[in-house]
Order: C-alpha cells, then sequence, then structure tokens
C-alpha cells in the first residue's frame, strides 16, 4: 500500500489515514525525493528510502526442547516489529484488540491415554481461554511469553516432536480475523525414569534409585519429602511379634492438608497380638489442596493418594501391617529426601548422612536413624507447619492442553493421569478395576487441625530403644534357607500371576524373593509367602501402567491393558477360589475381594468411630463401624436394640470396604449381619445432647443446671431462638424463658486519660503497667487517647476472677471484647491480651499474633474454641471484636466485617482446671511474649455481640460511628 503525499509545506505529514488497509506480511517504509516547490517533476531528486518494517511477528528461537518435569528456562517469546493498530483496518483501529494464539498440533497416529483420549504432550501456562482459544494479548513495546511446559504423563513413551501453532487474532467488535504466524517444532524429552520406592514388609526400602537396605527401627520416619514442595509422605513402624518391624501406618502431606492410613492405633496393643481394621484420616486446613485425590481399590484392599506433582502413594493392608510405594514423578527427581534417597540415578549416594558420610551397609542404622520424626514434626495428627508455595503455584497459574481445533481443557498443574488404572476399560464381562474414588468421602468426614490447642496432641506410641538383633538360618523353628527358597520360589512360580509377571522384564523377581527369603529368617515363619507374592505383583502392576509398549493397540489405535493383568487376584485369591478375568471367583463357603470371608461366620466388629456423638457439635447421621469380614450384600444389615425400650430396629448398611460399614444413628446395642441373620458381637452407641445431659462410655446421667423447654434443652444464658427478649436463667425457672433484662448486662468501657509513673488512669480504673521501659500516650484511632507499648511493656488488670472479665465461667450469657489496635511487624509469636486461655492448666480468654495471623480463643473447664483470620493489618489501626458464648461459639470480626467463627469446640481432658487471677494486654498471662502495638477503646460485655446487636446495647464508642 502506497500514500503519495505532495506538499509545499514543512514538514510533510503522513497520517495512518492516509497510509489505509494494512495486510500481514506486508512491508512498510517511507520513500522521499526533493525537488524545486515550483519545477518538481522537472528538478526531483532521487528517491531515498527509508528501513523497511514488515508487517510480522519476530520471534527469539525457532525450534524449542524441554524435558518432562523440568520447566524450561525461558518461554516461547514473541514482539510485534510494528505498531498493534496498524495490522487493524483503517477504521477500526482504535476499537481492535490482538492477541496471539497457540496451539499443539497432534500427530496423526497420537499416543492414546487408557481411556481412549489422545495423550496431550504440551501444556500453555496461563493462557486466556476464551473464545475456546489459548491465547496471549498483545502490546505494544512488550514481548509476548508463551509458556510452554511437557506433560507429566508418568508414562514412557519416548522421545517426541511436535509442532506449536501460533496465529495473529484481530478482534473487531464480534468479527474475529485469524493470521497463520510461525510453526515452531518443540522436542519433549521424557524423565529419565519413573523411579518406584517401596518400604514393604519387616520393612525392606528400596530407594528410588533401586538401592536396597533395611531399617529396623520403631518410630514415624520422613520417607519422601520434597525439598522445594510442599509434600512428604512419612512410615510409622513398630515391631512386628517382636521382631524386626514393620509399616504400619503411613502419613501423607500434600499442602497443608494430612491423610493417614493406619492399622497402628494411637498406642501399642498389649496383651495378646491382635489386628486393627484401617482407619482412614483427613486433617483438612480449609479446602484440600488441588490435584490430591484418593481412591480405594477392590473393597479396601488398596488405597492409592495421588498429589499434585503426579506422585502416588499406594497402601495395601496385610494384617497387621502395611505395605507402602511411592512411585516418583519427574517433579521430584534430584529434588527430594528421606529414606527414598535422593532421585538422582545414582544408587551409591542414596544414603548419605547429613555430615556427608556414605554409608554402605545391609542395615545402614546411621543413616536410617536420621530421618525418624521429632514429636513436633509428627504428621499422625496434623501438619502445623508453614506452607511455603513455588511462585508458579501461588499466582494462581493455569496449565492448559490447547490443542488445535479442540476447546482448552485447562487444570492446576502440568500432571495428566493418561496411563492411570482408572481410566482403563475393559472389554471383557466380569472384569472390574473396582475402583472407588473415595476423596468428597475423606472431605465429608475431615477433621480440622489442631494445631493452635493447650490439649496435647494425638502422637505415635513407639519404643525409641528398640533394637533388633538379628536373626540367622536355620530358625529356632528349624527353617533353612534353602526351605525358605524352595518355598518362596514354588509360591510365586506356581501363582498365575507370579509366572505371568516374571515374564517383564522391569519386574524385579530376583529381589522379591530375597526380600521373601530375609521374612522367613527374621520372623521364623512361612506366613510371608503371599505378602511376597502381592509385592511382585504391586510392582508388575506399576510396570504395566507406566510402560506404553506393554500396552495392546487395537486399529483405531486405543490402548487397552495386557492379558497379564487378567492374572493379578488380590492375595492370589487365598487357595479358596480362583482368579478369573482379574477377580476372584470364591469357593463355597467363602467369599470377598480375596475370598478370605467365610460366609458363614458372622462379621468382627472391633469399634465404632465416635460411638458417642453429641447432637450439640453437629448432626449424627450415620454411625461408622469398623471391623473384619464385612460383605456387599443386598442382606448387609444394622441390627440395633434400642436403648429407650429394648425394640428391635433393622436397617441395610452401607458397604464402604470389608473393614468398614455405616449405618443410621439410633441409641443403644448395634450389631452387624452380612446374611440379616447371624450377628456380630454388639456394641453401644449413643446419640445425646450434652445441653441435656452427660454421657460416658457406659452410661449417661441428665443435667439438671440447664433449662428445658418445650422438650429442649437449653444452657443457663442461652437467649430464646425465636424471641430475643426471653433467655435461659435457672436460677429464675428450668421450665420457662425469663425476661432479658438489657439493664442487668455490665459494659466496661477504658477510655486511657494519662500515665502517672507505673499506672495508667482510666475514668473508672487504674490500669498497672508492667514490663521494661515507659509507654506513651498517642492519638487514638476513636479520637482519644491510644496507648502504645513497645513489646517491653505489658498492662495488668490484676485479679479480676469475681466477674465474667476474669472468669468466662460466669459469662453466662457470653462476652464480647472490642478495640482498636495497631500492630506491629513481629517474627515471632506475642500476645494481645489474655488471662490464662493459651495455658494447659487454666482456662479464659487469649488473643496473639503469629505467622502474619491472628488468632483467639476462649476455653472454659470443658471445652475450648480457637478460630483465626489472616485478613490482619499492620502498622495501622483496625477495629477488632472477639465475641464468645455457648449457644453460639467463638467469632472474630476485623472492621465490623465477621472473618473467622466456630460454634464447634474440643472436648479438654478432665481436670482441675483454674482462672488466672490477671488479665494481660499486650502479653500473656504469665507476661511474656510482648507484642509491640498501640491499644485504645478497650471495651468489655458481658454479653455476646449476637444479645448486643439484638437488643441494641449501646457498648461504648470504639470508633466515631461504632456503637
Amino acid at each position: 500500500m502506497a500514500a503519495n503525499l505532495t506538499n509545499t509545506s514543512s514538514p510533510v505529514i503522513a497520517h495512518e489515514v492516509d497510509v489505509g488497509d494494512l495486510h500481514y506480511g506486508s512491508s512498510v517504509y517511507c520513500e522521499v525525493s526533493a525537488c524545486y516547490r515550483n519545477q518538481c517533476t522537472a528538478s526531483q531528486g532521487p528517491v531515498k528510502r527509508s528501513s523497511i518494517n514488515r508487517m510480522a511477528i519476530q520471534f527469539e528461537e525457532d525450534k524449542l526442547v524441554i524435558y518432562e518435569g523440568q520447566r524450561p528456562d525461558k518461554p516461547l517469546r514473541c514482539r510485534l516489529l510494528v505498531l498493534p493498530r496498524l495490522f487493524c483496518t483503517a477504521d477500526s483501529r482504535d476499537t481492535c484488540h490482538l492477541s496471539i494464539v497457540a496451539s499443539l498440533n497432534t500427530a496423526s497416529r497420537e499416543t492414546k491415554c487408557l481411556d481412549g483420549s489422545t495423550m496431550q504432550q504440551l501444556m500453555f501456562r496461563s493462557p486466556q481461554t476464551n473464545r475456546s482459544l489459548c491465547s496471549y494479548p498483545v502490546q505494544w513495546g512488550r514481548d509476548v511469553e508463551i509458556e510452554i511446559e511437557a506433560t507429566v504423563d508418568m508414562i514412557k513413551d519416548g522421545k517426541k516432536t511436535r509442532t506449536v501453532q501460533i496465529q495473529l487474532m484481530i478482534v473487531v467488535g464480534s468479527t474475529t480475523r485469524l493470521f497463520h504466524v510461525a510453526r515452531i517444532p518443540v522436542e519433549i524429552r521424557e524423565a529419565k525414569s519413573v523411579g518406584m520406592c517401596k518400604s514393604i514388609n519387616d520393612p525392606h526400602i528400596t530407594t528410588f534409585d533401586k538401592r536396597k537396605y533395611d531399617n529396623f527401627f520403631e518410630g514415624e520416619f520422613v520417607m519422601y519429602r520434597h525439598k522445594t514442595l510442599p509434600y512428604a509422605v512419612h512410615t510409622f513402624y513398630r515391631s512386628c511379634n517382636k521382631r524386626a518391624s514393620c509399616n504400619c501406618a503411613v502419613a501423607v502431606r500434600s499442602g497443608d492438608d494430612v491423610i493417614v492410613l493406619d492399622v497402628c492405633g494411637q498406642t501399642r496393643s498389649t496383651g495378646k497380638k491382635k489386628r486393627r481394621p484401617l482407619t482412614k484420616k483427613l486433617f483438612l486446613n480449609g479446602e484440600l489442596t488441588p490435584g490430591t485425590s484418593v481412591f480405594q481399590h477392590r473393597k479396601g484392599k488398596k488405597y492409592e493418594i495421588n498429589l499434585p506433582t503426579g506422585g502416588q502413594v499406594i497402601i495395601k493392608p496385610q494384617g497387621q501391617f502395611i505395605n507402602v510405594w511411592m512411585k516418583g514423578s519427574p517433579l521430584d527427581q534430584e529434588n527430594i529426601e528421606g529414606l527414598c534417597g535422593n532421585f538422582d540415578g545414582d544408587k551409591d549416594n542414596d544414603l548419605v548422612t547429613k555430615a556427608g558420610k556414605v554409608v554402605n551397609k545391609k542395615q545402614p542404622d546411621e543413616f536410617s536413624r536420621e530421618w525418624r520424626v521429632p514429636s513436633d514434626e509428627s504428621l499422625y495428627s496434623r501438619f502445623c507447619g508453614q506452607v511455603t508455595v513455588a511462585e508458579d503455584q501461588s499466582s494462581g497459574s493455569q496449565y492448559c492442553e490447547c490443542g488445535t481445533g479442540l476447546t482448552p481443557q485447562c487444570r492446576a498443574s502440568p500432571v495428566s493421569d493418561c496411563g492411570s488404572f482408572s481410566k482403563a476399560s475393559s472389554k471383557k464381562k466380569g472384569k472390574s478395576k473396582k475402583l472407588v474414588d473415595i476423596t468428597q468421602e475423606l472431605i465429608d468426614e475431615s477433621q480440622a487441625m489442631i494445631c493452635e490447642s493447650t490439649i496435647t496432641r494425638i502422637t505415635f506410641e513407639f519404643n525409641i530403644t528398640y533394637i533388633f538383633i538379628g536373626a540367622t538360618f536355620p530358625t529356632p523353628n528349624g527353617i533353612t534357607e534353602e526351605m525358605a527358597r524352595n518355598n518362596c520360589t514354588s509360591f510365586i512360580s506356581l501363582s498365575s500371576a507370579g509366572n505371568a509377571c516374571q515374564a517383564i522384564a522391569e519386574v524385579d523377581t530376583q529381589g522379591n524373593l530375597e526380600n521373601c527369603i530375609d521374612d522367613i529368617r527374621i520372623t521364623d515363619s512361612m506366613e510371608w509367602l503371599i505378602t511376597a507374592l502381592e509385592a511382585l505383583q504391586e510392582q508388575c502392576l506399576a510396570v504395566i501402567e507406566t510402560d506404553v509398549t506393554l500396552w495392546k493397540v487395537d486399529e483405531g489405535g486405543i490402548p487397552a491393558l495386557p492379558e497379564v493383568i487378567e492374572a493379578i487376584c488380590p492375595a492370589d485369591c487365598n487357595k479358596q477360589g480362583t482368579c478369573v478375568n482379574g477377580s476372584c471367583v470364591s469357593e463355597a463357603g467363602f467369599d470377598g475381594e480375596d475370598c478370605s470371608v467365610s460366609v458363614r461366620a458372622p462379621p468382627e466388629v472391633e469399634g465404632v468411630v465416635s460411638a458417642l456423638c453429641d447432637l450439640n457439635q453437629g448432626p449424627c447421621p450415620f454411625f461408622l463401624v469398623q471391623g473384619f469380614g464385612f460383605l456387599d450384600y443386598p442382606s448387609l444389615t444394622c441390627h440395633f436394640t434400642l436403648a429407650e425400650n429394648n425394640s428391635m430396629v433393622n436397617t441395610t448398611a452401607i458397604f464402604r470396604s470389608e473393614e468398614e460399614v455405616s449405618c443410621l444413628a439410633y441409641r443403644g446395642s448395634l450389631a452387624i449381619s452380612n446374611d440379616g441373620v447371624t450377628l456380630s458381637l454388639s456394641v453401644r452407641v449413643v446419640v445425646y445432647d450434652s445441653l441435656c445431659e452427660v454421657c460416658t462410655d457406659t452410661a449417661c446421667t441428665q443435667r439438671n443446671d440447664v433449662c428445658r423447654i418445650n422438650n429442649k434443652c437449653y444452657a443457663d444464658g442461652f437467649i430464646d431462638p425465636t424471641n430475643a427478649n426471653q433467655i435461659c436463667d435457672v436460677t429464675s425457672s428450668k421450665t420457662q424463658w425469663a425476661t432479658l433484662n438489657v439493664q442487668n448486662i455490665v459494659v466496661k468501657n477504658y477510655l486511657f486519660i494519662r500515665i502517672i509513673g507505673r499506672i495508667l488512669v482510666t475514668r473508672t480504673y487504674n490500669i498497672t503497667i508492667g514490663g521494661t521501659g515507659t509507654p506513651a500516650l498517642i492519638p487514638g484511632f476513636a479520637g482519644g487517647n491510644a496507648i502504645s507499648l513497645d513489646g517491653n511493656q505489658f498492662l495488668s488488670y490484676g485479679d479480676v476472677t469475681d466477674t465474667c472479665f476474669g472468669d468466662v465461667e460466669r459469662c453466662t450469657k457470653g462476652v464480647t471484647i472490642r478495640f482498636n489496635l495497631r500492630l506491629k511487624k513481629h517474627s515471632s509469636k506475642c500476645y494481645v491480651f489474655s488471662n490464662g486461655g493459651e495455658e494447659v492448666s487454666n482456662y479464659g480468654y487469649a488473643m496473639w499474633f503469629e505467622n502474619n495471623k491472628l488468632y483467639t480463643r476462649t476455653s472454659n473447664k470443658k471445652a475450648e474454641w480457637t478460630i483465626s483470620t489472616s485478613s490482619v493489618k499492620v502498622e495501622e489501626f483496625m477495629q477488632v471484636e472477639m465475641s464468645w458464648s455457648l449457644q453460639n461459639g467463638l467469632q472474630l470480626s476485623i472492621d465490623k466485617n465477621v472473618k473467622a467463627s466456630s460454634k464447634r469446640s474440643i472436648s479438654r481432658p478432665t481436670s482441675t482446671y483454674s482462672a488466672v487471677k490477671d488479665f494481660v494486654i499486650g502479653g500473656s498471662s504469665k507476661r511474656d511474649k510482648n507484642c509491640g502495638m498501640a491499644i485504645d477503646s478497650f471495651t468489655i460485655v458481658f454479653a455476646s455481640s449476637d444479645i448486643i446487636n439484638r437488643m441494641g446495647i449501646k457498648a461504648g464508642k470504639i470508633s466515631k460511628d461504632y456503637l
């Protein structure tokens, strides 16, 4: 396009409208020549041309090489060579928008996932995904950065080369135009290996780099911990039959959440050794960390926990212990530590102490001992540390599959479950993977983290001095090494699964055989044969899941699992059935996933989770019953003998696993039956309201210190839910509502006037100044004075336990504490106020600031409530209100907005608790851990905020527009 301009004035100016419409790929330049004004044609001089600017996009790289599990050093970067608006038509340059569109051209015979979907080899990070495209906005003067990463697919599919197609998208109103820009070849190189670490039997450990050793200590150990990402696996060991030690629990940390699978129990079994049902617990901190999931296989015979990295933890219960496998992700390579080694491809440097010493022993005690976890770092009941999130995770990035012509599919990480058995389908009748996603079930039944609590945390009991002295052949029972080897070899070889798996090259048949022999030597028992076979099967499954060369592909390119999968059945059906198409067909008289359950015997009930269910703490819809031998039959039933009249109630049980069923909640004795006739032993279950009665494991006692109105119980000080003017006042009546007398509600408003020596003078009270140095009065948020404490002083009210101020047990109507607060930055925990709420042997209130969060707690002699918020301002005033009552629980508000609340409490152990005879501002009840802060308008009301707000009580102004 050319614009011919003739102008006798100087300078000559060319406008965009003179240029007209330009097209992608066009060249833009200027030509100029000089001439005499009146004789231009005759006198025109030579033409001078400017440099040529192409209507194009320039790329820094013409090809890329990326590695699975590694973020590229730099993105695919490009820039426009001319102003973006010049790509638009002349009449739309003020309204058009430009974007770069990126997509992946898949190969004509692209590898398929086990569900038949196309395996996307590349992910695009954080694109805009409107208009069914993956696009990146264009701005003049800024490079467009297209971040591309290899999909972490956890399978071995070799090196691939794919093409990223780049287009320029021009949008004007509802009109979109696309121009081809470039095709960039990308070479994708897979991870060096998909490693598997395992801790099996008593326990034999194999690192990711295939170094084998034994750990015979008791305790909690770091099996796997990522060095930069918030993921870890801890295994728990106790001696098995006083020989060696065995895995009996595993805790998996994902972000700030912890999943625990446990057959240990908190305390060691006493007397005759007895196995425990597997318990599953999720300790949840807010929402579950994205990318985390839990699956149950074969009705509880196996579990898998999937991490956002693509790593996978596999757990198989084996009677009194469990076996644990950890499948590593490419994101783990050279980035982990623990018993599983460092995953750098060199097995010779896996067993290195923190001092750098290499340990070359079959039983490297020096190395193992270093990974035993101290109690304050245990994951057995919680994770209470700080979560350090990688930059790309904290930014809220999305990873999108942007296939050419396909709608983008986005997720929180570049991990794909393409090879997972959960995607596999079967064309064979009768075959079932029997895989159930139980993630939501665990979330629904999750337990909150008890990190900030005076209550002693649940810990794993073990003997730190336990030492296994070793064992030799022949064993005390006369078993020789030859006998052990022959038994292990024949048992595995005669099994159809063992025979089929041994034919797969990557399955470590010899290693499994040696482990089997070692287990017999150590325990003097042949009981390990089944376990050895199951370990071989698990390794076999892991190889099949990751090696696409073992998959069978039909003419349409759809893969299926190989025939060997049909020979793998749990426990080889315990020789009481036949493995058919991957499932056990039981002989007469037996049933269950592995044919281990006698259909003639009743199930064994071991206990009930929360057999005492308090309606005051939440609804009680079901009881979770644990035991052994539950069968997934239509006749699986719950049989209640009701406590109130000894009548019978039978309901259908909900099958969850062969060790767990759930029953509708009634009060009485509960038994379980598989066939509806033969009953288990019964257990006592109680649904009760702690406002009406006190219940223990053996009996319930009616309370006489509450109101009973219209067949409901209300504690002293509870407000009528239907009438704010009525209250339960047990001194007036226990059967009728009393009138709430607002005039009797105490309001104490402390306005700071002056400092005289070590006394802070208020209108009604003199407060003692403690600590060192002198605080200062400064202008307060509400217009009066604030007292500024520099972290070395505190304020002491002295003994106020004769009122609700100092003794929460006297706060029948609740309590509300309000003030204006300006906090300084703190690197450690400091207290805003306290009168004993933080102490194990006391009760009361406390508020503290830690890790940029504001916490508050109220505790009485029976329970405690703790909440927190990160919505905290530092170095500027904020309006703070803490309110508590038995009826409504604990609530924390900042600047008139509720930031945290909880009606649920944690029961305190039975003990003698006392009130602290002091109320401290700016420090703990021990007058230490002082906060640097300014505070004004400190007000306490002997009533909850609910009563204050509903009754319109004036609680003193703590701000210009507050009450």
